[in-house]
C-alpha cells in the first residue's frame, strides 16, 4: 500500500496513520480502476466524502455491505448479495467489482458456473464499515455502538471509526457517557460508584486498553492521559488472567505500556490468555524497542512452544525483569536458549515458575549447569515436571557450592528416595538454601531419613553461626 501511494501520489506527503493509508489507498484505487476502465475523473480524490455520483453511491452502498458482512462474520458474498445490497454496481458500467475493492471468483459446477465476491483485504471491509458507521443517523450508530464496540470482531473496525470521527461524533459521546464505568474510572475517583466498579476490574482493564488504542489513534491526547491516569493502573498493574486476548487486544497492552508515561510496572499478568507463540511475538516485537521495565511478568498457560524461549529470555533481559511465571507452556522448559536469561550480565531475574514446562533431566541438568556458573536467581520452582534421578547428580553438584538460591520447588517429580537423601547431603555444606520442597509419596522409612538429614544440616549450620534453618517439604 505505501509503495503504491508513494509510486502514484508523489508529491503528496504519506499518511502518517494506518487509517490515513487505508484511506487513501481506497481512493486512489478508486481513481486508478476508473481511468483504466475509461472513465477518468477529473481530479484525483484523496477523501472518499468527494467522490462524484455515481461513485459516491456506490462506495457507500459497498460500506453498507460491509458492516453487514462483519456482523454476520463472512467475507465472501454471493452476487447476489451484492446485487441486493448494492443495487448501483449493477446500474454502472464498470463498477461490478466495487472500482477495484472487490475480487470477482469464477467457480465452475458440473451444470453451471457462479461467482462469488470479496474485499481485496480485509482491512478495506472493516474501513468501509467504520465509514458506514460513521455516516449513520445519530440513533442507528448508537445501537451499533451498544451491540457492537466491544465484540472482538468488530475491535479494529471500531479503532478505524474512532480515528476517521476523532472521536467527536455525538452518538460515540453519548455512549462513553452511558458506559459509567468506563467514565468513572477515567475520572479516578474513589466514590462509591467507583468502588462498585472495581468488581469488574478485569473487564474494564481491557475496555481501557482498547480505548486508549482507539483515542491514540484518533490523536486524543487529553483522554489518553485520562486512561493512564485511572484508577484502573494506579498501583502500576495489569491483570489481564485468564481474558482471552486477541492479536488486537495484545497490540492494545503494548500500545499502552510503551505510550503511557508510566514506563516501569510492578506486574503484568497474560496467564491463561491463550496468546501463543504468535501473541508473544508482538510483544516481544512491540517491547524490546522501548525502555520499559515489567517488575512480575507471568505468561503462564498461554500454549508456547520451545519455539518461543529466545524471545521470553530476551524480553526478560530487556525489561528488567525479576520474576517470571512461564508454567504450564508445556514444552517451552525443554529449550537451553530459555536460560540464556539467567548469565546475561544485564539480568534482574531472581525468581523463576517453570511449573509443568514439560522440564526433562537432560533440560533439567541444563538449567543447573547454568544456574552453577553464578547468577542471582534466590527462587526457583520446577514442580509437575519430568526430571528424573538422572539430574540429581548435577543438582546435588550445584546446590552444594551455590550462595543465592532460597527456595528451591521440585516436588511433582520422579526423584527416588536415594537419589533425594543423595541432594541432601550436598548440602552439608550450604547455608543459603531455606525453603526445599521434595516430591511427595515417599515411605515413612525415606522421609524419617530425611528428616534425619535435615537436622544434621541445620546443626551443622548452628555450628558454624548461622541463623538460617532449613525447612523440607515432603
Amino acid at each position: 500500500m505505501v509503495a503504491l501511494l508513494y509510486l502514484y501520489d508523489q508529491g503528496i506527503p504519506l499518511p502518517h496513520s494506518s487509517v490515513e493509508l487505508y484511506h487513501r489507498f481506497i481512493c486512489l484505487t478508486i481513481c486508478r480502476h476508473l481511468a483504466k476502465s475509461g472513465h477518468p475523473l477529473e481530479n484525483d480524490v484523496t477523501n472518499l466524502a468527494d467522490l462524484p455520483e455515481p461513485c459516491n453511491t456506490i462506495v457507500k452502498q459497498l460500506a453498507k455491505l460491509s458492516l453487514k458482512a462483519l456482523n454476520d462474520n463472512k467475507l465472501i458474498f454471493t452476487l447476489k448479495e451484492v446485487k441486493t445490497t448494492c443495487p448501483g454496481i449493477t446500474a454502472t458500467p464498470g463498477a461490478i467489482n466495487g472500482f477495484g475493492l472487490l475480487q470477482a471468483v469464477q467457480h465452475f459446477g458440473v451444470t453451471a458456473k457462479t461467482m462469488t465476491f470479496n474485499f481485496s483485504h480485509f482491512s478495506i471491509q472493516e474501513f468501509l464499515a467504520a465509514y458506514h458507521v460513521a455516516q449513520l443517523p445519530t440513533r442507528e450508530e448508537l445501537i451499533v455502538l451498544r451491540e457492537k464496540f466491544w465484540n472482538d470482531i468488530h475491535a479494529n473496525m471500531f479503532s478505524i471509526y474512532t480515528t476517521l470521527t476523532k472521536g467527536q461524533r455525538p452518538a460515540f459521546r453519548q455512549f462513553l457517557r452511558q458506559e459509567p464505568s468506563i467514565l468513572q474510572s477515567f475520572s479516578g475517583g474513589r466514590d462509591e460508584a467507583a468502588i462498585v466498579v472495581s468488581q469488574k476490574f478485569l473487564d474494564e482493564q481491557i475496555k481501557c486498553l482498547r480505548l486508549f488504542r482507539c483515542f491514540k489513534e484518533a490523536g486524543d491526547e487529553e483522554i489518553c492521559r485520562s486512561i493512564t491516569n485511572s484508577k484502573c493502573f494506579d498501583n502500576k498493574v495489569i491483570n489481564l488472567r485468564a481474558t482471552s486476548l486477541s492479536p488486537y487486544d495484545i497490540e492494545c497492552v503494548t500500545l499502552f505500556l510503551t505510550c503511557s508515561p508510566h514506563k516501569e510496572w510492578k506486574k503484568l499478568s497474560l496467564w491463561g490468555c491463550h496468546i501463543q507463540d504468535i501473541g508473544l511475538r508482538i510483544i516481544y516485537r512491540d517491547l524490546m524497542s522501548h525502555n520499559v521495565t515489567i517488575k512480575i511478568l507471568d505468561l503462564g498457560y498461554n500454549g508456547f512452544t520451545r519455539s518461543s524461549s529466545s524471545f521470553i529470555s530476551d524480553l526478560i533481559i530487556h525489561c528488567r525483569v525479576e520474576v517470571l511465571y512461564i508454567s504450564d507452556n508445556h514444552t517451552i522448559g525443554e529449550d537451553p536458549a530459555l536460560y540464556n536469561m539467567l548469565t546475561h550480565p544485564s539480568s534482574r531475574l531472581v525468581r523463576l515458575y517453570m511449573y509443568g514446562t514439560s522440564l526433562s533431566s537432560p533440560s533439567a541438568i541444563t538449567l543447573f549447569t547454568v544456574i552453577s556458573k553464578g547468577n542471582k536467581l534466590k527462587e526457583l520452582h520446577i514442580t509437575n515436571n519430568l526430571i528424573t534421578d538422572e539430574a540429581c547428580d548435577v543438582i546435588a553438584t550445584t546446590m552444594k557450592n551455590n550462595t543465592s538460591l532460597v527456595r528451591l520447588g521440585m516436588s511433582g517429580n520422579q526423584i527416588s528416595g536415594e537419589a533425594a537423601q543423595h541432594l541432601l547431603q550436598a548440602l552439608y555444606n550450604n547455608d543459603t538454601l531455606e525453603v526445599l520442597h521434595l516430591p511427595d509419596g515417599y515411605t515413612e522409612d525415606v522421609r524419617k531419613r530425611i528428616r534425619s538429614l535435615q537436622e544434621v544440616i541445620n546443626k551443622n549450620r548452628e555450628s558454624r553461626g548461622c541463623q538460617t534453618k532449613l525447612i523440607i517439604f515432603c
